[in-house]
């Protein structure tokens, strides 16, 4: 009778033991069905994330504006094509180089003032000069916008530019055109 009781009782705790297996079963399958959705649906996500950001892309580098993004450590961090033209340089190579390296010591010169006011938090707008390869000297007009984070510190700035050398060189000849003029009179 004891042997018949432990046998009874093996059997039982094998029952039970199955049972909880085949419920643990179901519900991992359950869970992996879940999972399979979940993953659809970040798989799909992930795919309008990246079409999106190449849409943005695009339009960033279509556009006859210079776009830029650094970092607190004036890391560049992002800029779009016309920005990397107006530098001489391949999008690649600006990127993750500091704007020293990218305009140069004489540019930096000029517009450091500005870049530090900017990572203080201030909107700062100037003009600059910058000489070409050749000798040719071309303008741009920036806005520093300051990206704040979570805690309201300044994690970069913005960089919005225009060419404006063709408005520089026709105010110059205006004012040379102006000075003939006076001088005819």
């Amino acid at each position: 009778t004891a042997s018949r009781r432990y046998e009874q009782q093996i059997q039982q705790q094998n029952t039970e033991l199955e049972n909880r297996v085949a419920e643990r079963t179901n519900e991992l399958q359950a869970t992996n069905r879940r999972l399979m959705v979940a993953d659809d649906a970040n798989q799909s996500i992930t795919e309008a994330l990246r079409r999106s950001e190449e849409n943005l892309r695009l339009i960033t580098d279509s556009v006859p504006a210079l776009i830029g993004y650094f970092d607190h450590q004036e890391i560049y961090r992002y800029v779009n094509k016309g920005y990397a033209d107006w530098f001489g340089r391949p999008k690649e190579e600006v990127l993750g180089r500091s704007i020293r390296d990218v305009v140069g010591d004489e540019v930096y010169t000029d517009i450091s003032q500005h870049v530090h006011l900017a990572l203080k938090g201030q909107r700062v707008s100037y003009e600059y000069a910058m000489r070409r390869p050749g000798g040719r000297v071309v303008y741009a007009r920036s806005e520093l916008v300051p990206e704040l984070d979570a805690h309201g510190h300044v994690a970069g700035c913005f960089v919005l530019s225009v060419n404006i050398t063709d408005l520089k060189n026709a105010q110059a000849a205006l004012v040379h055109a102006q000075k003939m003029e006076a001088l005819g009179q």
